[in-house]
């Protein structure tokens, strides 16, 4: 799919849909070692100590570990060839606030547990959500014009690179692809029924970006890098959705200004 995707000035609203946020680092193909093969367990260990404070039990080896903290919203994942983050709306403020001073640990788990200076890729990946109520009286195309009203039309009538069932779906969850010279963009729209109630939908809006660069990218311009990818993500929010959405996100919200949320 072919488009420009406009630069926008970075904004913090007072209202978000954003629901979680995912930072990917890794290597392409067996690069760091396979998803089979296991992470240095000393090495690992001492990381886990150093960085969260966990004692890996004596005699464990490893081709994956997990640290989660339900409270704060956070999961790290770790791998031979990859490191992520995920943070849920739970505690979240801003990309810059929130993410960014937890790349760190994803940075000093590649050089000091992999014992690399560099990755291959960087992924961020962004899950919004709008809910809408049902009327009493409806039909399935609801869910098409509830779509259009929230997404950008040009958008959602271009041809999909395919489509998957979800769970709780009211439509299929399409899937889109947009390139420039520094990412590829994926886009996953549909509908599914809200968890809690019967008469309430929800739109989502999955978006992610990937570096298409040949040349790794060095630990010591990580965080520029991240930064820079986070704000074409911002652009291709606004991008994908209508004013509607953006009239939301600009209202006064009942939270003091301290704890506004940013997509």
């Amino acid at each position: 799919m072919n488009v420009t995707i406009e630069q926008t000035p970075y904004k913090i609203y007072p209202n978000t849909f954003l629901q979680n946020v995912v930072v990917v680092m890794g290597f392409e193909g067996n690069a760091a070692g396979g998803l089979d093969q296991d992470i240095p367990v000393d090495r690992l260990k001492t990381f886990l100590l150093d960085n969260f404070g966990f004692v890996l039990p004596e005699g464990e080896t490893r081709n994956f570990a997990s640290l989660s903290n339900n409270d704060m919203g956070l999961n790290f994942q770790f791998y031979n060839n990859k490191t992520s983050l995920r943070v849920n709306c739970k505690n979240y403020q801003s990309f810059e606030a929130t993410v960014m001073p937890l790349v760190y640990k994803l940075r000093a788990y590649v050089r000091e547990v992999l014992g690399r200076d560099s990755i291959d890729y960087v992924k961020i990946r962004k899950v919004n959500m709008f809910p809408f109520q049902l009327p009493e009286q409806y039909d399935e195309t609801i869910y098409g014009q509830m779509m259009h009203h929230l997404l950008n039309s040009d958008l959602l009538d271009s041809p999909s690179e395919g489509s998957e069932q979800i769970e709780n779906g009211k439509t299929l969850l399409d899937r889109h692809l947009i390139e420039d010279d520094k990412y590829v963009f994926t886009i996953k729209t549909g509908v599914i029924k809200a968890s809690d109630r019967e008469d309430v939908c929800v739109v989502i809006l999955d978006t992610s970006s990937r570096t298409t660069n040949t040349v790794p990218v060095a630990l010591s311009e990580i965080e520029t890098n991240i930064r820079q990818q986070n704000q074409r993500m911002f652009d291709l929010f606004h991008w994908t959705v209508n004013d509607e959405v953006i009239e939301v996100m600009e209202m006064p919200s009942n939270k003091d200004s301290e704890d506004e949320s940013s997509i």
